[in-house]
C-alpha cells in the first residue's frame, strides 16, 4: 500500500481525484479552453506513412476462410407474432441447427439435452426460434434478474455477425423467465454488455422443456447493402444444474484467443432486406431531491431539488452508418461508484456508465496496456456539465471501420472545454487490421489555456489460419500551453507483441516503451510513464482441455517481465506472475497463484510523488482461490492472499463472497474483505525545511519548493532541537545551505473495516538507496476513515428502450486525521476501539439522494 501525496513535476502522470483519508494531495491540472492554439506535432504524415508500410506487409490474402458449417434462413410468408409458442407455419419449414455439442464442461462431447434452433427472416427483421428439449422440464431455472446480468438460469443465446467481418458480433440472449442480455462480443468471445438493443423475445416453459422465440429488427444490425447476404452465426445454451454450456457450431478453448467470431458458422439465404433508416429520438426528464448537511448550519439538514431534461437522438445512414447525438445529456448516473481506499501515487480508476458513451463507442478502442487507453470518456463532462456530443460510426463495404466523436462542456451552456475524436480501422486479409487514431483538446490550463493532441496507429496481423498474431501500437502526445513561460512537451509510446494464440501452448513476447513525456490524459488514461519494459506469457491447457484424474479441466500461466526508466535507465525490476487452475469433477474450483517482484533489487519511480526514486525490496506472494459447486442454490467463493518483503514486511488479505438463490425471484448475496499490511515502509509526505537560525528551524507546506515559501506558509519547530538539527545538515541541500526539501518515509499497518493507517519510526530519504532516521519528526499522519453507501433502484422496462427508475442512494463517510502537529499524548485515530471504528460512518450527517428518472423512446 501506498499513499497519495502532492505531485513535485514528476515525471510520472499526474494522479486524479485519488485523496485517501489522512494524505495532503494536490490535484495535477487537466484544464481546457476554446482558444485555439497551433499544434506542432508533426504526427499525421508519419502516421500515414506507418500505415501505408503496414498495408503493404501484412497478411495479403483476404480469402475468407470456409466457415464449418451453415443454415439457410427462411424468408416468411405470413406475419410471426412474437408468443414464444412458434405456431406458425413458416417455422416448420425452415430448417434447424441441431448439432450442439458441450463447450462445457466436457469440450466437444454429446450434450444432456436437445436443441433446435430455426431462423425465419421478414421485411424488417429476423426471427429466432429455439426449441430448448429437456427431459426435467421441472428443473429448468427460470430465474428473474436485471437486464445484461446472467444469472444461474437457463439461458438461450444468438450471436449474429452481420458485418461478416469475422471479428465482431452483437448478441442477444433471453432465459427461460424473460429476462434479457444483449451486447458486443469481440476478440476471444468475451461479451461487453454495454449496448442495449431495442428487439422483442418471448419465452415458453413447456412439457417437453422450454422454447424462446426473438424478433431482431435490422435497425439494430449492421450490413451491407448487397442484395444477398451472408452473415456469421452462433447459438448458444445454458443448463446450470449440469454447469453445462452448449454451442452451435463448437468453437474450442485452444482457438478462443485467436477469435472466436471467425469459427461461428454461416447464415445463408438473406435476401432483399430492409435497409431503411434507424430512427429513434429518447426524450427524459429527471427530478431529484437531495437532502444534506447544510455547510453554513453545521448539525441542520438541507434540501436541494432539482429537475432536468433533455433528449438523445440515434439515427441510421444506411445500413452501416450510425449517427448519435444528445443535448443537455441524459447522463443521471443512478449507480454510485464504489468507496475505494487509494493509497497509491494514480488515481483510482472507475468504469464509464453514461448511457452516450457506453453504447456503440467500441470503435474507439486503442489499448495502451496496463489499463491505459487514448480515449477514457469519464475525462469528458468529470469537471463541468456536458452541453452536448455527438458521435458518428460506421463500416464501409471494404472494411474500412470509422468513428468521429466531439463534446463541449461548460456552466450554463458557455463551452469552455472542447473534445474531439477520430478513429479508422482497414481489415486486411481474413482477421489482420491496421488502424489509427487521434484525440483534441481545447480548454482552461493553470495559467491561460491549453491544447492537446494524440495520435497513433496500431495492427493487428494474423497468421498461418489465425495461430499466430503480430500486433502493437505506437503513438504520439503533444502538449502546449498559451502561457509564454511554458514550454510545449511531446512524448512517444510504442508496443509491439507476437506469439502463438491458437493451440494447447500459447506464449507470446512482449517489448513496450513510453517515454517520460508521453501524456495522453486530458482525454485518454495512462497510469505511469517514463519505462520501457520486456516481458514474455506462456499458457497451457492441460490434455487438450479434455479431463485427466480427477479434474475435469486444468490450466497453467506463467507471466515474466523485466523494466527499467526510459529517462535515467533505472532498473524498475525483475518480476513474475504464474497460476494454475483446476476444475474437479464435484464442479468447484481451485486456484493457485504465486508471483514475485524487484527479485534483483530495482526502483519506484514515482512513490516520492515527484523526488527521488526509492529502491524497493524484494517481494514474494501468493493466493489460493475456492469456489463451490454453482450448481446449487448457494455458491461460496473464498481467497486467501498473504506477502512477504525482504525488509520484513508481511501482508495478509481475504476475501468471503455468498450467493444464495432463495428462490427464482429473490437471490441475496454478501461480500467480506480484509487486508493488512505490517512493517512496510512507505512514504508519508514531502516537507520543506527553511533554517532561521543555528538550531531553530520551521517547515512548510509539503508541496511547495523552499524558495517559494511563504512565511504565513511556515511553521516554527522546537528551538534548540539539536537531533533534528543535525539530521537535516546532514541532507544535501536542493538551493542553499539554509533549506531542505526531502521526502518524509514512515511504516504503517492495518486496515479494519474501512480503512486506518498508522505511520511511525519516521525517517529521511537520504539518496535513492538510503535513510536517516528521523525520531525528531514534529508530525503524526495517522487516519481512519469509514463509510457507508446505500444504492436502491426500482427499474421498470415499461417497452423496449424505455423505462422508469426510481432511486434513493444514501452515503455516510467520515475521516479521522491527526493534526498537522499533533498532540503524542492525545490518542491516535488507529487507537479508536473496533465499535468506535465500526460507528464512525453512522455518527457521520447522512446524504439521502432521491431520484425518479423516466426515459421514453420513439421508433
Amino acid at each position: 500500500m501506498h499513499g497519495v501525496g502532492p505531485n513535485f513535476g514528476s515525471t510520472g502522470v499526474e494522479p486524479r481525484n485519488s485523496r485517501p483519508a489522512g494524505s495532503r494531495c494536490s490535484e495535477v491540472e487537466r484544464r481546457s479552453s476554446n482558444k485555439r492554439l497551433p499544434v506542432s506535432a508533426p504526427v499525421v504524415p508519419h502516421l500515414l506513412a506507418v500505415l501505408s508500410f503496414l498495408a503493404v506487409v501484412s497478411p495479403g490474402d483476404s480469402t475468407q476462410p470456409a466457415r464449418p458449417e451453415a443454415l439457410a434462413a427462411h424468408p416468411a410468408s405470413s406475419s410471426i407474432t412474437v408468443d414464444g409458442q412458434l405456431r406458425e407455419a413458416d417455422w416448420s419449414k425452415a430448417p434447424a441447427a441441431t448439432d450442439f455439442r458441450q463447450f462445457s464442461p466436457q469440450e466437444g462431447t454429446a450434450p444432456s439435452q436437445r436443441t433446435q434452433v430455426r431462423i425465419v427472416y421478414g421485411k424488417d427483421a429476423l426471427y429466432v426460434g429455439a426449441t430448448l428439449h429437456d427431459e426435467h422440464p421441472d428443473r429448468i431455472r427460470d430465474r428473474l434478474g436485471r437486464r445484461d446480468q446472467r444469472n444461474e438460469a437457463d439461458w438461450f443465446e444468438v450471436s449474429i455477425d452481420s458485418y461478416y467481418d469475422q471479428k465482431t458480433a452483437r448478441t442477444f440472449a433471453v432465459n427461460a423467465a424473460g429476462v434479457q442480455r444483449d451486447g458486443v462480443v469481440e476478440g476471444g468471445g468475451g461479451l461487453d454488455s454495454s449496448w442495449d438493443g431495442i428487439w422483442r423475445s418471448a419465452v415458453r416453459v413447456t412439457d417437453s422443456g422450454w422454447t424462446a422465440e426473438l424478433r431482431i429488427p435490422y435497425s439494430m444490425l449492421r450490413f451491407s447493402a448487397n442484395e444477398r447476404q451472408t452473415w456469421g452465426l452462433q447459438f448458444r445454451r445454458r443448463i446450470p444444474r449440469n454447469s453445462e454450456v452448449l454451442e452451435w457450431p463448437l468453437v474450442p478453448e485452444s482457438e478462443r484467443r485467436g477469435g472466436v467470431v471467425a469459427k461461428y458458422a454461416d447464415l445463408t439465404n438473406l435476401q432483399n432486406l430492409s435497409t431503411s433508416r434507424n430512427l429513434q429520438i429518447a426524450p427524459y426528464t429527471l427530478s431529484q431531491l437531495e437532502s444534506s448537511e447544510d455547510p453554513a448550519a453545521p448539525g441542520t439538514r438541507q434540501i436541494s431539488p432539482s429537475l432536468n431534461a433533455g433528449a438523445d437522438l440515434e439515427l441510421g445512414l444506411g445500413s452501416s452508418a450510425t449517427l448519435n447525438a444528445t443535448v443537455n445529456p441524459d447522463f443521471g448516473q443512478v449507480e454510485s461508484d464504489p468507496a475505494v481506499l487509494n493509497l497509491s501515487a494514480f488515481e483510482t480508476f472507475f468504469p464509464e456508465k453514461r448511457p452516450f458513451f457506453v453504447q456503440g463507442t467500441d470503435v474507439f478502442g486503442f489499448s495502451l496496456g496496463g489499463g491505459g487507453r487514448l480515449l477514457y470518456t469519464r475525462r469528458i463532462g468529470g469537471d463541468e456539465s456536458l452541453i452536448g456530443a455527438a458521435k458518428v460510426t460506421g463500416r464501409s463495404q471494404n472494411g474500412l471501420v470509422y468513428g468521429a466523436l466531439g463534446a463541449t462542456t461548460g456552466d450554463d451552456f458557455d463551452p469552455s472545454r472542447t473534445y474531439a475524436v477520430g478513429r479508422l480501422r482497414q481489415d486486411v486479409g481474413a482477421q489482420s487490421t491496421v488502424g489509427g487514431m487521434a484525440t483534441v483538446y481545447d480548454g482552461p490550463a493553470s495559467s491561460g489555456r491549453r491544447r492537446s493532441a494524440t495520435g497513433g496507429i496500431d495492427w493487428d496481423l494474423r497468421f498461418l489460419d489465425q495461430t499466430y498474431q503480430f500486433q502493437g501500437y505506437l503513438s504520439t502526445s503533444h502538449r502546449r500551453q498559451t502561457d509564454p513561460a511554458s514550454s510545449p512537451t511531446t512524448g512517444y509510446a510504442l508496443r509491439t507483441q507476437g506469439g502463438r494464440v491458437k493451440g494447447n501452448w500459447t506464449y507470446d513476447l512482449s517489448f513496450r516503451l513510453l517515454t517520460d513525456t508521453f501524456n495522453p490524459n486530458d482525454v485518454g488514461r495512462l497510469r505511469q510513464n517514463n519505462f520501457f519494459r520486456t516481458s514474455g506469457k506462456i499458457r497451457h491447457q492441460v490434455n487438450g482441455g479434455q479431463p485427466i484424474g480427477p479434474f475435469q479441466k486444468a490450466d497453467g500461466f506463467l507471466f515474466v517481465g523485466q523494466s527499467w526508466s526510459y529517462r535515467n535507465r533505472l532498473s524498475r525490476g525483475l518480476g513474475f506472475f504464474s497460476r494454475f487452475s483446476v476444475l474437479t469433477d464435484g464442479f468447484r474450483k481451485l486456484s493457485l497463484g504465486i508471483n514475485g517482484d524487484k527479485l534483483f533489487g530495482g526502483y519506484n519511480l514515482f512513490e516520492t510523488r515527484g523526488s527521488w526514486p526509492r529502491a524497493r525490496p524484494r517481494e514474494f506472494g501468493g493466493e489460493v482461490d475456492v469456489s463451490t459447486d454453482t450448481r446449487r442454490s448457494w455458491t461460496l467463493e473464498t481467497e486467501v492472499g498473504g506477502g512477504l518483503r525482504s525488509d520484513g514486511q508481511t501482508s495478509l488479505s481475504g476475501n468471503l463472497e455468498l450467493e444464495w438463490n432463495v428462490s427464482n425471484r429473490l437471490k441475496l448475496s454478501s461480500e467480506l474483505s480484509y487486508e493488512a499490511e505490517r512493517g512496510a515502509v512507505e512514504w508519508a509526505s514531502n516537507e520543506a525545511f527553511v533554517r532561521r537560525a543555528p538550531d531553530r528551524w520551521a517547515i512548510g507546506e509539503s508541496n511547495t519548493e523552499p524558495s517559494n515559501l511563504d512565511s504565513d506558509a511556515l511553521t516554527p519547530l522546537s528551538t534548540g532541537n539539536q537531533r533534528l538539527g543535525t539530521i537535516l545538515s546532514d541532507v544535501s541541500p536542493t538551493d542553499d545551505g539554509a533549506s531542505h526539501y526531502v521526502p518524509v518515509y514512515g511504516e504503517r499497518f492495518g486496515q479494519l473495516f474501512g480503512a486506518r493507517g498508522r505511520f511511525q519510526n519516521f525517517r529521511i530519504l537520504s539518496s535513492r538507496d538510503d535513510f536517516d532516521q528521523f525520531g525528531a519528526y514534529p508530525k503524526r499522519h495517522d487516519f481512519a476513515t469509514s463509510s457507508f453507501l446505500s444504492n436502491t433502484i426500482l427499474r421498470w422496462e415499461f417497452r423496449p428502450g424505455s423505462e422508469l427508475f426510481v432511486v434513493w442512494s444514501q452515503s455516510r463517510s467520515i475521516d479521522r486525521d491527526d493534526p498537522v502537529f499533533a498532540d503524542q499524548r492525545r490518542l491516535s485515530p488507529y487507537d479508536r476501539s473496533p465499535s468506535a471504528r465500526l460507528t464512525d460512518a453512522f455518527d457521520d450527517f447522512a446524504t439521502n439522494s432521491f431520484i425518479v428518472k423516466l426515459r421514453y423512446v420513439f421508433i
